[in-house]
């Protein structure tokens, strides 16, 4: 096979290293971000506690607790299937990205419902709580494409929608300060993600140039060890 035929093959198979790269790397960062959203959902349940304990809001708590057990248990299930053995990336990445858009879902849909009307120090600290997450959420989610996306739209678009029908012009100017919020987190994201794969696949290449240049000195040695023997003969 000649090496122009070879070089898309070649070609997919660092891009499939690239994506099963960046699907580890999600996983192995969850390591910091589900505690962190945990302490998060602890914060703004003892916030909307003291401002309206309602029904409304133990629902949302133990929706949050049912999500965060699930993702829990979804990375210990990826760590025992990556010690058994290969793994089907691609399915992976699609439930971890599920568990990052519910997660997203149920901060988005909770401050929407749970807004507490009337309390502007509680509404400013809702919102600091929507703005922290949809920024903490960028470093671990960045490694695949979807990831992030799917969590900070989830989360941003319920509760702004809530804040811009809300009435009253803070509520629009708080909805529509979000929706920036959003599209610049969405381009952020995007360049983070490209310099992740970028910086991947440049290492696979340069791993796999070392092998290539490491074989071709081998088989040089080779050689010349051949033409000394010949020339000692």
């Amino acid at each position: 096979m000649s090496p122009a035929a070879a070089a898309p093959r070649d070609a997919r198979a660092v891009t499939a290293q690239v994506f099963e790269a960046q699907v580890a790397l999600l996983y192995e960062r969850s390591s910091t971000s589900l505690p962190a959203s945990t302490a998060a959902m602890a914060a703004a349940t003892a916030l909307f506690l003291l401002v309206d304990p309602s029904p409304t809001l133990f629902v949302w708590n133990a929706a949050m607790v049912v999500i965060a057990l699930w993702r829990w248990l979804l990375v210990r299930a990826w760590r025992r299937a990556v010690a058994a053995g290969p793994v089907d990336h691609e399915r992976w990445s699609q439930w971890y990205v599920l568990g990052g858009a519910l997660n997203g879902l149920a901060w988005g849909l909770g401050g929407a419902m749970l807004h507490p009307h009337g309390a502007p120090q509680a509404e400013a600290a809702l919102a600091i709580f929507v703005v922290g997450m949809g920024t903490a959420g960028l470093a671990p989610l960045a490694p695949v494409r979807q990831a992030y996306p799917s969590f900070v739209i989830c989360m941003v678009v319920p509760y702004a929608t809530s804040l811009l029908l809300g009435g009253g012009p803070e509520h629009l100017f708080s909805g529509l300060g979000l929706i920036v919020f959003l599209v610049a987190m969405l381009m952020v994201s995007r360049s983070n993600t490209d310099l992740i794969e970028d910086s991947l696949r440049l290492r696979f290449e340069n791993d796999d140039l070392v092998r290539d240049l490491t074989a071709a000195r081998a088989s040089t040695e080779a050689v010349n060890e051949g033409l000394r023997r010949e020339v000692e003969q």
